[in-house]
């Protein structure tokens, strides 16, 4: 995968073997691999819908409803609760894990994405201008904009 204009990833740069579709890298034998594939899996199938249908929260919703876990409608920051799984380090993450970004106006946790794997995020975001001019759902590197702020695990593996 080659980064594109502001960390995001251009579809025709994006091989699905370098995120390991099928596997997303993670060892099968682990307790919640299929759960955190199933996600992975599951939110790809939105890339490039327009943030007017599927906004981040969402996003994580759908992914995870379709790997049998249900957290209800939860707000970006409203994922970042301790009833969602555990704080984990960027050392930790595995794919299926939330990556949580600053919000527009500087508050913590605003806006949440679904870690692919090898550095990449899955995320719905409002940007406008330059590549996607209508915002939406896309690949982008883990510090795509700006470091993100904080790291969950809702698979307890």
């Amino acid at each position: 995968m080659s980064p594109s204009l502001n960390g995001y990833i251009k579809m025709e740069d994006c091989t699905f073997d370098t995120i390991h579709i099928n596997d997303f890298g993670l060892d099968k034998k682990k307790r919640f691999a299929n759960q955190r594939i199933i996600a992975c899996q599951e939110s790809l199938k939105y890339l490039t819908t327009p943030y007017e249908e599927m906004t981040c929260n969402v996003l994580v919703r759908k992914a995870y409803q379709a790997a049998g876990i249900d957290f209800g409608d939860l707000s970006a920051s409203q994922y970042d609760r301790d009833y969602v799984g555990v704080l984990i380090s960027e050392e930790q993450l595995k794919p299926g894990d939330l990556v949580f970004y600053e919000g527009i106006d500087g508050g913590n946790n605003h806006h949440v994405g679904l870690y692919l794997g090898k550095g990449y995020v899955i995320q719905a975001t409002l940007d406008k201008g330059g590549e996607y001019p209508l915002g939406g759902v896309h690949i982008t590197k883990l510090n795509f904009r700006s470091s993100p702020t904080r790291y969950r695990s809702p698979f307890l593996d």
